[in-house]
């Protein structure tokens, strides 16, 4: 899996887009038994409900979390959203 790093703290992460919304997401490289994210088609993303990753998982699925979760820098990102 290809990847980049984070502008902000320069971990290495890959982005996808959501497979509704289209909207683009920085993602953790790496699988991530705490995450909430399955990667699905081509360059694209779904989140698994919190009753379903137990499952997903015990049935070899791979989760990621989103970059946005765990950046340290993430806070700053965001500093002109209206709220």
């Amino acid at each position: 899996m290809a990847g980049t790093e984070c502008d902000s703290c320069h971990a290495p992460i890959f982005w996808r887009r959501h497979i509704r919304t289209r909207i683009p997401t920085p993602i953790n490289i790496g699988p991530d038994p705490a995450g909430n994210l399955k990667l699905v088609g081509e360059g694209e993303y779904a989140v698994v409900a919190n009753q379903d990753r137990e499952g997903f998982a015990l049935a070899g699925g791979l989760l990621f979390k989103s970059h946005y979760a765990t950046c340290p820098n993430a806070p700053t990102w965001h500093t002109g959203r209206k709220k």
